[in-house]
């Protein structure tokens, strides 16, 4: 006990205070979401209700959700809640005590069907499936919400790696670390994706712990302890979700630094530390591939269907060939930049429910505040306001760029752990445009969502707090706490906007 209370006293108090922030924040989002409002959020409950009642992976026989739980979905009247923007969940004490009935009658073994989560990997969901078993026979939704609170733990998670993050690039700068790790736990959309159930959440505090750890590595030399930690950490990451897969280049990357640093250190202990960290890496990414390869199932769907070739004929108009290299820059382009006369056909990116610019709709609108299922908005004015925003970020932190004008690149501690993170973000965007460009070609709908982008939220959240810098030094105080209270502000803006939509407050 102790020991643990030194570990607690050993917490920087801004740390301690904003994750409490954070923690209450995020509690209010589990709460405020309604039942199933989080995107796909009935096939993950299923998908860890079946390892919890099954015992394995859903996929197989059975009904995509089960019994109990399609029951509770009707009762709320989820489905017409997330599709229809008029709809509303349904309740009251009679709906309560028909229900409770209901619930106590309906099957909960009967599900372990193929639905939208059925191809991820598990590590999320057996997680998840721990406080599903503790909870015994309880009904679906003190399941569910118990559930949400544990995927919650992520944001936390995040917040800290965050902090720890702005450590190793600013240092012992208090404040500089209290915006950084603010710009994580209170963005909305991170406390959103995390006060639900989904995978993502799990992602999210990875990439977070995952780009301190490379960042401490690189910036401060060969460690064993934390060689093995990032690998544990990706390892752990890639038996989470697909894009994952995004850490490999980094990962070699830095290992790669790592070991031409001690070339000419080779010694049995440094022998063996390498061995722990394939091992530290092996063992969780080893283990979901050995599963799903016994079990006929595919480690890695989405790479699988970036990997192959279209299985439409491909765009109407398509002048280079079904994914071809030029038509891979005229999406590219198109996507990031007005269409240029020549190029054809014009590429539908999204439903523009903000703009028709997709840089604009998918990265900044969608990744600021759209939720529910990517259905519920702000009215558009308020992206712009954003947009406006985003630009004071960017050009503050260009100045500071200039200020620093000219960079010692040889001697630059720095060079090496911004090319680790770039890197990351380089290849995070990379798939994620594969994957959609390959979805283009096959007539499929538009995948790219905002929150696809949070794993490089605590890289982003550095831009904001460099941006500060760009103050005069007297000001600069005054500036992190505009940045908290901005963030505070916009978090109940945005559980406002959710008590609005689905509760007429």
């Amino acid at each position: 006990m102790s020991r643990a209370a030194a570990v607690v006293r050993r917490v920087p108090a801004p740390l301690a205070l904003l994750l409490v922030v954070v923690a209450i924040f995020g509690t209010a989002w589990v709460v405020l979401v309604p039942p199933w409002g989080g995107p796909d959020e009935d096939s993950h409950f299923a998908y860890a209700q079946t390892l919890g009642e099954l015992g394995r992976l859903p996929g197989g026989a059975g009904l995509a959700v089960s019994g109990q739980q399609r029951n509770s979905m009707d009762f709320v009247n989820s489905d017409a809640t997330v599709i229809f923007h008029y709809a509303k969940p349904t309740w009251s004490g009679a709906t309560e005590r028909r229900w409770r009935i209901a619930d106590r009658l309906a099957d909960r073994r009967n599900g372990g069907g193929g639905n939208a989560a059925a191809a991820y990997p598990p590590a999320y969901y057996l997680i998840e499936s721990l406080p599903y078993r503790a909870l015994g026979k309880t009904d679906v939704m003190t399941d569910l919400y118990v559930m949400r609170l544990v995927s919650a733990l992520w944001l936390l998670v995040a917040t800290v790696g965050a902090w720890l993050l702005a450590g190793e690039v600013f240092g012992r700068n208090r404040a500089l670390q209290l915006v950084t790790a603010a710009s994580v736990g209170l963005w909305p959309m991170v406390a959103f994706v995390c006060g639900v159930l989904n995978p993502d959440a799990m992602l999210i505090g990875l990439s977070s712990l995952t780009t301190w750890l490379g960042v401490s590595l690189l910036r401060r030399g060969p460690s064993a302890a934390r060689a093995i930690a990032l690998a544990l950490c990706i390892g752990l990451a890639l038996a989470t979700k697909a894009t994952a897969l995004a850490w490999l280049p980094p990962l070699a990357f830095a290992m790669a630094i790592t070991a031409w640093r001690l070339r000419r250190r080779i010694s049995v202990r440094r022998v063996l530390a390498v061995a722990a960290v394939v091992l530290a890496f092996a063992l969780p990414v080893g283990a979901w591939v050995s599963y799903a390869h016994d079990h006929g199932r595919t480690a890695y769907a989405q790479a699988t269907l970036v990997g192959s070739a279209p299985t439409s004929a491909g765009t109407t108009g398509s002048t280079s060939g079904n994914g071809g290299v030029r038509q891979f820059a005229s999406y590219l382009w198109q996507f990031y930049l007005p269409k240029l006369p020549f190029q054809h056909p014009k590429i539908h990116f999204v439903d523009p429910h903000i703009s028709t610019f997709p840089v604009f709709h998918v990265w900044l609108a969608s990744g600021w505040a759209s939720f529910g299922w990517v259905n519920v908005w702000f009215g558009t004015w308020v992206y712009y306001l954003f947009l406006a925003i985003a630009i004071l970020i960017v050009a503050g932190a260009a100045i500071t760029a200039v200020k620093a004008w000219p960079w010692r690149i040889r001697r630059a501690p720095w060079l090496a752990p911004t090319a680790f993170m770039a890197l990351f973000a380089v290849s995070l965007l990379g798939g994620l445009h594969r994957t959609d460009f390959h979805m283009y070609l096959d007539n499929d709908p538009p995948f790219l969502q905002g929150r696809y982008l949070l794993p490089i939220a605590p890289i982003l959240a550095l831009f904001v707090a460099q941006a500060t810098r760009a103050l005069p030094r007297r000001w600069r105080p005054a500036g992190a706490g505009a940045v908290l209270a901005g963030l505070v502000v916009f978090q109940l803006a945005c559980l406002g906007l959710i008590l609005y939509r689905y509760y007429d407050v």
